[in-house]
């Protein structure tokens, strides 16, 4: 990290105040992508978090880390980001709830539990593992590329594979796979 902070200074120009080059470092510090699975990058709207045994959610803010158990809601307008890792994000839309089941960089498992996110996975390294867990299937990327699920409140799923594949089993135990601008289906079993 100091040899990084001294290589922005030697790029900074010369005639800057000290004042003037920190406010530039800090400038350059908070342009630096996340490594780290769980870093809140962006918020819009109310967003709030519930972290394991707290009775109410609080407020989530930009620089939050978020953890196992973590429970992400979304106002109507609102939306979230976090890493998953470098050049690779987990997005929230509106009237969503996530929650945060394991985060460690070899193995990702989210439960979304209603919503819509889209997930943009950058690398995905062997051994390594994304899951996105719905109320009617299990989902697992299982290459680079970009996703949308959206869960509505009955539980009825939809994911799309923009770029990329997606490997699931249902509720039924059947598996199957998505691939590239396909998308699939999960509906509440009819009695």
């Amino acid at each position: 990290m100091m040899l990084l902070m001294v290589i922005i200074a030697a790029l900074l120009p010369s005639g800057v105040s000290g004042q003037d080059r920190e406010n530039k470092l800090s400038q350059r510090r908070s342009l630096m992508v996340s490594t780290r699975v769980g870093d809140v990058s962006r918020l819009d709207g109310e967003v709030r978090s519930k972290q394991r045994g707290e009775a109410a959610p609080r407020p989530l803010h930009i620089g939050d880390k978020l953890t196992e158990g973590d429970v992400v809601l979304t106002g109507t307008q609102s939306r979230a980001e976090w890493s998953l890792g470098p050049d690779s994000y987990f997005q929230v839309g509106g009237d969503s709830q996530v929650r945060l089941y394991e985060t460690t960089v070899n193995e990702m498992h989210f439960d979304i539990e209603r919503g819509e996110v889209f997930v943009i996975v950058s690398s995905l390294d062997k051994g390594e593992v994304l899951e996105l867990d719905t109320p009617h299937a299990l989902l697992t990327v299982a290459r680079s590329g970009r996703y949308r699920v959206r869960v509505s409140r009955n539980g009825d799923t939809e994911a799309t594979v923009v770029q990329g594949e997606l490997r699931f089993v249902n509720s039924k135990g059947e598996a199957g796979r998505v691939t590239t601008r396909k998308q699939v289906h999960f509906l509440l079993p009819k009695n």
